[in-house]
């Protein structure tokens, strides 16, 4: 996330939507949890959900799909919730959970995937 904000040129208060990876497994939620936080600070206003919960996971297409589903938050100005998402676990205090669909008009978004063996990716989509 570091890496990409860098390279925009862009803070992390940019950001207006966080895509997370966030694939329901205790580990890896809680590693991009930490992640965000160092990134962002907790209490920061960037919203976060994981489409996952609406789509399933669909390996190696999850960055595409999750991608796509990014920039259509920034076309359409909504930024989709978690769905199913009741209790979240206490170390995602801090970070804006979208628990619903939110009407937000984001200009920045970053989608965040992970893949076996270390290969993971966030990727930056903005407004022209």
């Amino acid at each position: 996330m570091r890496m990409a904000l860098d390279r925009a040129g862009l803070n992390p208060d940019a950001i207006d939507y966080l895509n997370a990876h966030a694939p329901s497994t205790y580990a890896g939620d809680l590693a991009e949890m930490k992640a965000i936080k160092k990134v962002f600070g907790s209490g920061a206003h960037v919203k976060v959900s994981s489409t996952k919960s609406l789509t399933g996971h669909g390996l190696s297409m999850s960055s595409i799909i999750e991608a796509a589903i990014s920039v259509l938050s920034i076309d359409t100005g909504y930024c989709p919730g978690t769905a199913h998402l009741r209790d979240p676990d206490p170390e995602a205090e801090g970070i804006h959970l979208l628990f619903e669909t939110e009407k937000t008009d984001p200009r920045y978004v970053l989608s965040n995937s992970s893949g076996f063996g270390g290969a993971n990716v966030s990727l930056l989509f903005g407004k022209p």
